[in-house]
């Protein structure tokens, strides 16, 4: 057999099955489901379209897993800016640690801001207009 040509039979355990039959896992054809893939990402936020949605998020903040509405965390009012606004878990510990990891772009959900390559440069180097 092929596996006493590669390892040699005392290393082939028989307990051993790659592929074990479960009756209660299989499924006939016409009930098996196909895994169909999400949709795309959708196009990047324009700024408008950005000042609309924090508008909208600021009026009616996201629930945090906890289920809580989130508190907005805005930077000081420092001159540039640390840090963009972002929502997080309004409860927190004794020690003002936020109870869930929830953290959420003023925007909406990270997925939807979206930067170039050269705006990412231009972050980085500062001279962000």
């Amino acid at each position: 057999m092929f596996f006493q040509w590669i390892d040699g039979p005392d290393k082939f355990d028989p307990r051993i099955r790659l592929f074990p039959y479960d009756k209660d896992e299989t499924k006939p054809l016409n009930k098996f489901k196909r895994w169909v893939p999400p949709p795309p990402n959708p196009p990047p936020m324009t700024n408008e379209e950005k000042q609309a949605a924090a508008c909208i998020h600021v009026e009616n903040p996201p629930l945090c897993y906890c289920g809580h509405p989130s508190k907005l965390q805005h930077p000081n009012l420092e001159l540039p800016k640390k840090f963009t606004p972002f929502f997080h878990c309004r409860l927190t510990t004794h020690d003002e640690w936020s109870l869930c990891d929830f953290q959420e772009y003023i925007y909406g959900p990270k997925i939807n801001w979206y930067y170039t390559e050269e705006q990412i440069k231009e972050f980085e180097s500062g001279k962000e207009k």
